[in-house]
């Protein structure tokens, strides 16, 4: 069978958790024999090149191309007929040339899918930057996607409600959640950082709700005054959040630690007390499972696909979206209970067990197999 990927794919570092997903379960597929994964990309090169067994075919993503995606379709198009797949897979319900190509040029005889990793009509909602018009666009662009392509996987039986009632459409979805390298986190060592303290990771940006959790550290504070505050990521609110902090004047309790390494990810949550995550929206949530694997407690936002991961409390405390005095209190009590702080962390370590990316790619096939059947 073969199978071509269409998505952005890393050339060096993974950013973001629609690429963490892609190489992941890329990887993991290319091990099967009975598969040949091919991954169709735009990058700053032409280039061909192979990721286990999988067929990397990396197109220059040339400035015409913004202008002129039709451009870019085409090149899709001739990629995607070289390799004649039995599915076409798109990672993604954002990616312009993916999207257009397969609404537009895409043969009938290939059967598509596509990966919705998160709703790009809500999740704009946050974002200052994008244009109005580059906003309709975009959900336009979506929502056509979502109502044409027969078959779309999303991470978490949340977002498949969100879009129940997002669009209208009689496609079929397909639960199948992300997953973690369980076993490659067990090795790595700690650092040392101040104590009590949490930890947040991801993209500084206002979906996030960073400003949240840090305008719950003063309450804290009151508290427990040596509270300290651990920052992984970068983005477009980081000078803004900065600011935050210095008009809050808590310079000595946040520390801002810009992009780590994997290795120093996994070492920082080792070692922190707690996990926090104050999104304000979030499909699923990878830094979940990292956090689980790393035995470190969480208290995270009651939204989306978060619940879900969590086993509806079981391993991790959550709190009311956007509240900040809830955030606060909640993490006064698991800093000041270690015992409920363990009970939480051996809970998520059992749990994240059932998430791994070979038991994602497993059920990525038999879909694969599924839909295959179906056509003969």
């Amino acid at each position: 069978m073969k199978v071509a990927v269409l998505a952005d794919w890393p050339r060096s570092e993974v950013v973001g958790g629609v690429q963490v997903h892609t190489v992941n379960l890329v990887r993991n597929l290319a091990k099967m024999n009975d598969l040949e994964i091919y991954v169709i990309s735009f990058g700053e090169a032409s280039e061909v090149y192979f990721e286990g067994r999988a067929k990397i075919v990396s197109m220059k993503n040339r400035r015409i191309y913004r202008f002129l995606p039709i451009l870019s379709m085409i090149k899709v198009a001739i990629e995607v007929d070289r390799i004649k797949p039995d599915i076409i897979h798109i990672q993604g319900s954002y990616r312009v040339p993916y999207l257009l190509y397969v609404l537009l040029l895409a043969p009938r005889r290939y059967k598509k899918l596509m990966t919705i990793h998160g709703i790009v009509g809500i999740e704009t909602q946050f974002d200052e930057k994008t244009s109005t018009i580059g906003k309709f666009l975009g959900t336009l662009l979506e929502k056509i996607a979502i109502a044409r392509i027969p078959n779309l996987i999303v991470c978490s039986p949340a977002v498949k409600a969100l879009l129940n009632e997002y669009q209208k459409t009689d496609s079929r979805f397909h639960v199948i959640p992300n997953g973690i390298e369980f076993e490659d986190t067990q090795t790595i060592k700690n650092v040392e950082l101040h104590h009590p303290n949490v930890i947040f990771i991801g993209r500084l940006t206002r979906v996030k709700g960073v400003d949240v959790l840090i305008k719950a550290i003063p309450l804290v504070k009151e508290v427990i005054p040596n509270i300290h505050l651990y920052i992984i990521g970068s983005g477009p609110m980081e000078n803004e959040l900065k600011e935050i902090v210095k008009s809050m004047r808590l310079e000595e309790n946040i520390n801002f630690l810009g992009v780590v390494s994997d290795l120093e990810k996994f070492s920082y949550l080792k070692s922190a007390d707690i996990c926090v995550l104050p999104s304000f929206y979030e499909p699923f949530g990878i830094v979940l499972l990292e956090a689980m694997a790393c035995k470190t407690a969480i208290i995270a936002s009651d939204v989306g696909g978060i619940p879900y991961v969590l086993g509806d409390g079981e391993a991790g405390i959550l709190f009311k979206c956007g509240d900040v005095d809830d955030l606060a209190k909640k993490i006064i009590l698991l800093l000041s209970d270690e015992r409920k702080r363990k009970e939480l962390a051996d809970a998520g370590y059992k749990r994240v067990k059932v998430f791994t990316w070979k038991d994602v790619a497993l059920s990525t096939k038999k879909l694969y197999t599924r839909l295959v059947c179906e056509r003969k």
